[in-house]
């Protein structure tokens, strides 16, 4: 079985080609200005420069220093995926999870920028693992890291501390908040020179456009609008783009082992709804001209902790089952779309100012998930299809283990450590 995730590794490996543009371009330029003695004038935080600066070191003595720096996110992913295997119950747990990660999940399509959502994503997960395993330490040091780098995080933070808090019975854990808040608030203060005044507030603001709330900045779009838009949207919604967790309606822990593992899930189910709370007011909820719904790629986690569970578990009625076979393939069909395709074929969105770009985030034939089957799909090389074709095999297996591995066994391989 750890070969077959490491053959999928490496194919994605083979098929990346990670580069520094878009809101990248400002997080290296803010690694540049320090390693050259200045201080970072992008609206974005630090951290990601400074956890940077070893992939920019190596480089540096190949003369490679901005393609190094490019494999951070993929290296970054690669850590998450071994943790997080690393913390699963079973066997048969891990490498599903591995599987779902890989092959139907937005990871793939995020690792290929140098963008801060797979940084949030990952520590946000690990800190909180690390949490539920009391190590309390590294868990205030990775979940800094992760709201640190998306200060727009901090509520989502306080709200799955509250959760933890609750469940565990351990209000001291609502401390853990001051670390994250004091490191955002020095921050603010160096770039800014005030502790509340932050860069994303004033730092840029939407095109004008045909829509009524277009052009404003800041907090200012209508939170009923921008709630139903990002669960809803057929360009950005999560219910198209990580319909797996909606699952956790369908599928509940069975055996009292289980409730840890579901400690998880519902830890970080509970850190992205804080986080749709947040962003639903924001007048950049759709994550500007990106692929799928930027923010939250971090929902991506306990979506295939989901799907692995509910593919390993014994007792499911079969209506579940057809629920769980509609989703992993749909997902699979998300993760491929946005790895080999993403917007391509969308440049119209950007045309006049950006002017239509809407029709990016709510039109079904602009939408990037649909667009392949109305413009056509173009070539890919060798090593995209065997990506697709592991891909395909690991869904196919899966599906198979969910339909057709007798209850009993099943049960068995699940309980076995």
């Amino acid at each position: 079985m750890a070969l077959w995730i490491f053959l999928g590794l490496f194919l994605l490996y083979k098929c990346l080609h990670p580069a520094i543009d878009g809101d990248g371009v400002d997080r290296f330029n803010d690694l540049l200005a320090l390693i050259n003695g200045q201080s970072p004038t992008s609206k974005f935080s630090t951290i990601h420069a400074i956890i940077s600066f070893p992939l920019y070191w190596v480089g540096a003595f190949f003369e490679k220093a901005k393609l190094t720096t490019a494999w951070f996110n993929p290296l970054i992913f690669c850590l998450l995926l071994l943790f997080l295997v690393r913390a699963m119950p079973t066997r048969t747990m891990q490498f599903f999870v591995a599987i779902f990660m890989l092959a139907t999940s937005m990871f793939p399509n995020h690792i290929m920028t140098y963008y801060g959502e797979t940084l949030t994503a990952s520590a946000i997960t690990l800190g909180i693992i690390a949490l539920l395993k009391e190590r309390l330490f590294l868990a205030v040091v990775l979940l800094s890291i992760g709201v640190v780098q998306t200060p727009a995080t901090l509520p989502a933070l306080v709200l799955s501390l509250i959760f933890l808090a609750l469940k565990l019975r351990k209000p001291l854990y609502l401390f853990i908040i001051l670390m994250p808040a004091s490191a955002i608030i020095f921050e603010n203060y160096v770039k800014s020179g005030a502790i509340f005044a932050s860069p994303y507030l004033v730092a840029d603001q939407g095109t004008v456009t045909i829509l009524p709330y277009s052009g404003k900045a800041g907090f200012s779009y209508p939170f009923v609008l921008g709630f139903i838009s990002i669960l809803f949207s057929f360009g950005k919604g999560l219910l198209f783009f990580i319909p797996a967790i909606f699952l956790r309606f369908f599928i509940k822990p069975h055996t009292s082992a289980d409730q840890k593992l579901f400690l998880l899930i519902d830890a970080l189910l509970v850190f992205v709804f804080g986080m749709i709370l947040i962003y639903a007011n924001w007048w950049s909820w759709y994550g500007g001209f990106f692929w799928g719904p930027r923010f939250f790629l971090l929902a991506c986690i306990p979506a295939s902790l989901l799907l692995a569970y509910g593919v390993c578990l014994a007792e499911l009625s079969f209506k579940t089952r057809l629920v769980l076979l509609s989703t992993i393939l749909w997902s699979f069909w998300v993760c491929i779309q946005g790895f080999l395709f993403s917007v391509r074929d969308l440049a119209s969105c950007l045309e006049n100012n950006a002017a239509l770009q809407f029709l990016c985030w709510y039109t079904p034939e602009f939408s990037p998930l649909f667009r392949q089957w109305i413009v056509g799909f173009p070539n890919i090389h060798y090593h995209q299809t065997l990506y697709i074709l592991w891909g395909v095999i690991s869904v196919l297996f899966s599906i198979w283990w969910l339909f057709f591995i007798p209850k009993k066994t099943n049960e068995m391989v699940l309980r076995s450590s």
